[in-house]
């Protein structure tokens, strides 16, 4: 209704300035508007720079001026041409003509010009339907149906209208934009109405290196963007927001942005699969489990033992946990992990530890986990020697053939307990502990491709340049590094 409205009101409108401008200045101006709507996008490049001497501030605004102050300018020169030319013409004719010949030639001229003024409306109401239809494709989808807010809603109403009257089957014919306009309207749609998409828009392959650059850092950051986000607040202030802006308007992530498949972007974040990076099963974001890490263990070395088993359990909760490795189709890859804790202070009775069997290092760094120093053992109120020989010799006590190595006694086991020996076993050696920078592993490198293997070149974080062998266990990534395989599962 609202676009028959329109129709009715442009034709009475330039009906009756065809009437009292003329065929001339009617034609002129007709021309005008058809240049100047061709040459406002061109044009606009060239009137940016006054944007900011207009003092600007709204980025919306900003955009959209351009091309508005090349459109009018570009009809006010053709203006400007109509009236000369009527003026001229009719000074000529006042030369060459009597009074009568005059009027009828005003006459003719106001009669021609209502014709001249309704094809105007037509070519105004055609362009009017072109910026609608355009336009409120996606703002149809941003406002849901057409209830959003302010000029985005209202552009959504009257791109349903353009459709309800059939004024969009002429507009279509004249619609410039490419389909790639649409399939970017689309993606842009589906993760606006459905937030939690914009999750899986960052595991897409060919956006995992995004996700390093210090701009989406700072949007990831910002607690007032991401819930403005997942309310589905105001497009137009998600547009206009400063972390917006600040991506857009770096061209190199643009060019990245919109340079993908977008069908198969699309493909992916309905069901999380991509036809065309799913080739390469290496290419996405991949975290630590801990868990898997521990039953790696245990399935390399059958014969572990417990107290090797607490120290990966620990590092695996500790060390390696939140580790991240993102590898990306460009063989870019990037491992994130955390910190490593610092080394505590030495304690200033740090000349109690000495002679305690342990190097006060180990027992107070917590990255091993805090142990006591060894006890001396507690006294059973009777002394060896007092007790028969062949209790001493059955159970090690003083001197006798236990003290000799015949019997049973205790062999420096490590810890706070001794461990027991048979007659003639040699104690287990104790276990080295893995130090935590060992295992830790955070920087960036290149990844390829070896026989069914990955091989990782990497300068960590810490300056130094190291090679990681990785290979795929059905959906698991193993990545060895130094005495603990590292085993990760992507980030769906």
């Amino acid at each position: 209704m609202s676009i028959w409205l329109l129709a009715g009101a442009l034709l009475v409108l330039f009906g009756v300035l065809g009437f009292f401008l003329g065929t001339v200045r009617v034609l002129i101006t007709l021309v005008g508007f058809g240049v100047a709507a061709l040459s406002a996008f061109p044009l606009a490049p060239l009137l940016k720079p006054l944007v900011p001497l207009m003092k600007v501030e709204s980025p919306t605004w900003a955009a959209v001026l351009p091309p508005l102050i090349a459109f009018v300018l570009v009809e006010l020169i053709f203006s400007i041409v109509a009236f000369t030319a009527h003026f001229l013409i009719k000074k000529k004719l006042s030369l060459v003509m009597d009074e009568l010949g005059q009027a009828k030639f005003d006459r003719l001229n106001q009669r021609t010009g209502i014709c001249f003024g309704l094809v105007a409306a037509v070519a105004h109401l055609l362009v009017i339907g072109l910026v609608i239809h355009v336009g409120g494709y996606p703002a149809a989808q941003f406002a849901q149906g057409g209830e959003g807010q302010g000029a985005v809603g209202m552009l959504a109403e009257a791109r349903i209208a353009l459709k309800e009257t059939g004024l969009d089957k002429f507009t279509a014919k004249l619609d410039p934009m490419k389909d790639r306009y649409y399939e970017i309207a689309d993606v842009m749609g589906l993760l606006y109405n459905n937030p939690v998409l914009s999750g899986r828009l960052g595991s897409y392959p060919a956006y995992l290196s995004l996700s390093e650059k210090q701009e989406f850092k700072d949007l990831a950051g910002d607690t007032e963007f991401l819930q403005m986000v997942q309310t589905k607040g105001d497009v137009v202030a998600v547009y206009e927001h400063a972390k917006t802006q600040a991506i857009l308007n770096n061209s190199e992530i643009v060019t990245q942005i919109t340079g993908v498949d977008l069908k198969d972007l699309r493909h992916f974040l309905e069901t999380g699969k991509s036809p065309k990076f799913d080739e390469e099963p290496i290419l996405g974001r991949w975290r630590v489990d801990a868990n898997a890490v521990l039953r790696q263990a245990k399935k390399v070395k059958s014969d572990i033992t417990a107290q090797e088993l607490s120290q990966i359990k620990k590092l695996a909760n500790t060390v390696l946990a939140g580790t991240v490795l993102t590898a990306t189709p460009e063989n870019q890859i990037f491992i994130s992990a955390p910190p490593l804790p610092a080394p505590p202070k030495p304690p200033e009775d740090a000349n109690a530890l000495e002679g305690s069997g342990a190097s006060s290092s180990a027992m107070l760094d917590p990255r091993y986990g805090v142990r006591q120093p060894p006890q001396p053992p507690r006294p059973t109120g009777v002394s060896p020697t007092a007790l028969a020989p062949a209790i001493r010799q059955r159970f090690g006590g003083g001197g006798g053939a236990a003290a000799q190595g015949g019997g049973r006694g205790p062999v420096g086991g490590g810890g706070n307990q001794p461990t027991y020996v048979r007659p003639g076993q040699t104690a287990a050696p104790a276990v080295p502990a893995i130090k935590p920078e060992e295992v830790r592993v955070a920087g960036t490198g290149t990844w390829k491709s070896e026989g069914g293997t990955y091989e990782m070149a990497l300068q960590t974080d810490a300056g130094a340049s190291v090679k990681l062998k990785a290979r795929l266990d059905k959906e698991r990534l193993l990545v060895s590094s130094g005495p603990v395989t590292l085993v990760f599962e992507k980030v769906r």
